[in-house]
């Protein structure tokens, strides 16, 4: 499943950049990655790290999680035995870091995830990516995909101008796939293994982005996540350190 592993050579994230000759490749340089074609060289920058939201759709019983709590095995996910509520969300948000500046008003940008959700129901938000433009009131540009033959929970576009019954985005949640949003030119598309699926247009400017986000109805886990400014890999999460945000950035 995972695509571009990174060698980790320390449990800090930071990417350490060191010298290359003309004979150097990726192999000898851990901060260079080959991502199809394009080749990335990292940045050193502030260490964001991944927070879990368990959400129970009550207001004020959320809880927040650090990674040592959902990052195992080189996939995050919460613990599947904590399934109690009959509506639940499992919420996983990483913050753009300070050096990383993003712009969803004049910027292409891409968010991919290798994700899937076992205990999908086919009644409520079951995958979710989104990319955050205001913290303090979760505004977003969404996607929203679901099982079954129901897409009422099918959205897309941005807070206050989503879409639903988008059904090119009912899917078999049980499986690894990749999911994709991206946000350019007022436009806001899914995708699902490279393929667009819909697109919705929106009006108004968003600002620059916060932070990325994948979530869940129930638990759900995430394989890999990767960002994208035009073709340029910004961002790449292989969840390869028990415990810790191991995630590169490359500065735009």
């Amino acid at each position: 499943m995972k695509k571009n592993i990174i060698p980790i050579l320390s449990l800090l994230f930071l990417a350490i950049v060191s010298g290359t000759t003309t004979s150097c490749t990726e192999e000898c340089n851990p901060t260079i990655v080959r991502d199809s074609t394009i080749i990335t060289q990292f940045d050193t920058v502030t260490n964001t790290q991944w927070v879990l939201q368990y959400a129970e759709g009550t207001a004020g019983n959320n809880t927040y999680y650090a990674p040592q709590s959902f990052i195992k095995n080189g996939k995050a996910t919460f613990a599947s035995n904590l399934y109690h509520a009959s509506q639940w969300f499992s919420i996983y948000d990483l913050p753009i870091p300070k050096e990383i500046n993003l712009n969803l008003d004049t910027d292409s940008l891409k968010l991919i995830a290798s994700i899937r959700n076992v205990n999908g129901d086919g009644f409520a938000n079951e995958m979710d990516l989104a990319l955050i433009y205001n913290l303090s009131t979760q505004a977003q540009a969404q996607a929203v995909w679901q099982k079954g033959s129901n897409a009422a929970f099918c959205l897309l576009g941005i807070t206050g101008q989503t879409i639903n019954n988008v059904t090119e985005q009912l899917t078999n949640t049980s499986n690894y796939e990749e999911y994709a949003i991206s946000v350019q030119g007022n436009n806001v598309t899914s995708y699902k293994n490279t393929a667009a699926l819909k697109s919705t247009a929106y009006t108004g400017t968003i600002g620059s982005l916060k932070a990325v986000r994948v979530a869940f109805r129930g638990y759900g886990e995430i394989d890999w996540v990767k960002l994208y400014k035009g073709n340029k890999l910004i961002m790449i999460e292989n969840f390869n350190v028990d415990g810790t945000t191991s995630a590169l950035w490359s500065k735009p």
